[in-house]
């Protein structure tokens, strides 16, 4: 991909992008799996010394039995609302669908199902009084299936805790002093392994018969951290992602063999520096990555080794929608978007991409979206087998149904054109269905620059023509004069707020 100029820099790690919008709110296979509430009882497995103390920072309802929460529907999306002083995180989707997902302010794991019944799984382990805010009693960024158990990453207490749904047993495994686990993937031979941000970009791996704890240390410099590591279901293939902590604009995916008891850590992708990525999808042919700075998928090929960059629509009060996590089911790869406060899809060979605003009506500027009345502030997700749930740190779960047919649509005429600079060029874009209200509008993205917007390349469309079913726009796409050749990737959109329609095209210039 050819680049030009600075684009903008930003200096925050985005791992905590998340803790800090929640703050400002001021307070392996489980198929069928259901508890009657039963609160655990603790055993302790693996060693290492524990940072646990007998002091809770505040006090938390038992779990409840069969609790039916409030859910509403909107297009795609339905959320419900959770119990008071939780924070959701970290999202697992089990073999039947239904979701499980860490509560910061219980502490402990939740499991969902679509009809709204959830049953709550308290963590027994005291914490000590460091954090006054309910909602933040721990951090749980990371949930896996694994053993019989559903296992959360305790972020703040340098710990794993599972919880035996058939038993409501819960058992921890103490992890390395200062070691802060983050994500956590089970792989093929069954492991449960764990980032982390502490050890100098190391990454921790548990075995399934003892509970003992092996540490890698990635081939990084003393800062750089682990942000997300994954597998391929079929071999031995691993893939970790790491960061520089000083700058997370610096990143590095790895490749390694996970059936290995010294696994070599080898870089992958040669072209492109991605900005801040925070999580890695298998797809087919190749590896997603969102980048979190830069409003933008990135899809490493595995043939040629090289990324590709596909923007993201834009939205009016903020130049980053941040992409955070995603997961994909070989032929789509789905996200959420932080502060573009949305769930993203892009299918069809990478040549669409639909969106949609988990707000409803849409919430219009950041300040609304990390407001605690109204806000939804998106943290994690999880790929189900007919879409996706997200986890919003303003106290929802949602669900994003991948079924569902949006009401209007995008295509064009032709999926390249080719313009030189100091010139222009035109195309044509066909929109359909209900596309006719005051409130659907056309818009433009590219990846020019790491935010997504548009600088050296501008698009003009004309008056739209209608037609049956819809109307054709012609677009003037302008080259500046001091454009760089290359080939860039744009996006062209079609929004009425609450669904962004979008398909990609190429612009080569010459």
């Amino acid at each position: 991909m050819a680049t030009q100029g600075d684009g903008p820099k930003r200096r925050v790690n985005p791992k905590y992008l998340a803790v800090i919008a929640i703050v400002l709110f001021g307070s392996a296979a489980l198929a069928g799996f259901y508890s009657f509430g039963m609160q655990p009882s603790g055993t302790t497995v693996g060693s290492s010394s524990s940072n646990s103390s007998s002091t809770t920072a505040c006090t938390a309802a038992a779990p409840e039995v069969d609790q039916r929460l409030a859910y509403t529907t909107f297009g795609a999306i339905t959320e419900y609302t959770l119990p008071a002083n939780r924070t959701p995180s970290g999202v697992a989707v089990a073999p039947d669908g239904s979701a499980w997902f860490g509560e910061w302010g219980l502490p402990g794991v939740a499991h969902l199902f679509p009809n709204g019944t959830i049953t709550e799984y308290k963590w027994p382990y005291p914490d000590p009084a460091s954090i006054s805010n309910c909602q933040m009693a721990t951090q749980i960024w990371g949930v896996a299936l694994w053993n019989g158990s559903v296992w959360g990453s305790d972020f703040l207490y340098s710990r794993l805790v599972g919880v035996n749904p058939s038993t409501g047993q819960a058992q921890k495994i103490d992890l390395a002093n200062g070691t802060t686990p983050y994500t956590l993937a089970v792989s093929p031979n069954n492991y449960l392994w764990f980032t982390e941000s502490k050890l100098g970009a190391a990454i921790g791996r548990v075995s399934p018969t003892n509970g003992t704890v092996d540490y890698y240390n990635l081939p990084t410099a003393k800062y750089w951290e682990s942000v997300y590591v994954l597998f391929k279901s079929d071999s031995t293939a691993g893939y970790v992602l790491a960061l520089d902590g000083a700058d997370p604009e610096l990143a590095q995916v790895f490749s390694f063999n996970s059936a290995s008891s010294n696994p070599v850590f080898s870089p992958v992708g040669e072209n492109q520096t991605l900005y801040a990525p925070t999580g890695l999808a298998l797809g087919e042919g190749g590896l997603w990555a969102t980048e979190h700075s830069a409003s933008a998928m990135a899809f490493l090929n595995f043939t040629t080794n090289r990324w590709t960059i596909y923007p993201t629509s834009t939205v009016p009060y903020t130049p980053w929608v941040l992409t955070y996590f995603d997961g994909s089911n070989g032929t789509a790869v789905w996200f959420n978007e932080h502060y573009g406060n949305r769930m993203g899809v892009i299918y069809d060979n990478s040549t669409q991409l639909t969106e949609y605003n988990v707000s409803n009506p849409p919430l219009y500027n950041l300040t609304t979206i990390t407001d605690p009345t109204d806000g939804i502030n998106m943290v994690t997700m999880g790929l189900a087998p007919d879409g996706a749930w997200f986890a919003a740190a303003g106290g929802f779960v949602g669900f994003v149904n991948g079924s569902y047919v949006p009401p209007f649509s995008i295509s064009l005429g032709s999926a390249s054109v080719q313009v030189a600079p100091g010139g222009s060029t035109q195309m044509k874009i066909q929109l359909s269905g209900a596309v006719q209200e005051k409130n659907v509008s056309l818009q433009f993205s590219d990846n020019e620059f790491n935010n997504g917007s548009a600088k050296y390349l501008s698009f003009t469309p004309g008056s739209p023509v209608s037609s049956s079913g819809g109307s054709s726009v012609g677009v003037t796409i302008a080259a500046a004069s001091n454009m760089q050749p290359g080939t860039y990737i744009a996006a062209a959109t079609v929004t009425n707020g609450s669904i962004y329609r979008s398909v990609y095209f190429t612009v080569v210039v010459t």
